[in-house]
Order: structure tokens, then C-alpha cells, then sequence
């Protein structure tokens, strides 16, 4: 996140913190995240026997051309989650 992203939403949860509580039941809170499906998106190192590298539990999944990865999304209200 970058830091006036963090300032602006910051001051508008301040705004929100202010009004009634009959106003902030009406706001509908969301958030979004994105995440990989296996694991983190990194080269990693890793260290094996001569003549093993081709062996099945020495290899890491891999998803290619993109698709490796979800973006999940949730929502809130005065109701519970949705």
C-alpha cells in the first residue's frame, strides 16, 4: 500500500468514526487481496545430490502463462459479513 493510499483511508475512517451510528450502518465495508496458489512468486535455491534434479520430490509446481495467482473479495455490513 502506498502511503497516501494509507493517509486518505486513514482520514476517512476518521470522517466515519464521527458520524452517527444510524450513518455508519448504512456503509457497506469491503476489501479485496490477492494471493498465489502455490506459494510465493520467487525463484528458490534449492540445494540436491548430483543427478537428482528431475526427481519428483525435488520439483515445485508451477502454474504457466499467469493463472497462478486468485484475487479474493469480502464485504461487510451492520448485518455480518457477507
Amino acid at each position: 500500500m502506498r502511503l497516501g493510499s494509507a493517509v486518505a483511508g486513514t482520514e476517512e475512517l476518521k470522517a466515519v468514526l464521527q458520524d452517527s451510528e444510524t450513518v455508519r450502518n448504512l456503509i457497506l465495508w469491503s476489501d479485496e487481496t490477492r494471493t498465489e496458489l502455490f506459494g510465493l512468486s520467487f525463484k528458490s535455491h534449492v540445494w540436491r545430490k548430483a543427478g537428482t534434479a528431475h526427481h519428483l520430490s525435488n520439483t515445485i509446481p508451477t502454474v504457466k502463462h499467469g493463472g497462478g495467482s486468485i484475487r479474493l473479495w469480502g464485504r461487510e455490513t451492520d448485518q455480518g459479513l457477507g
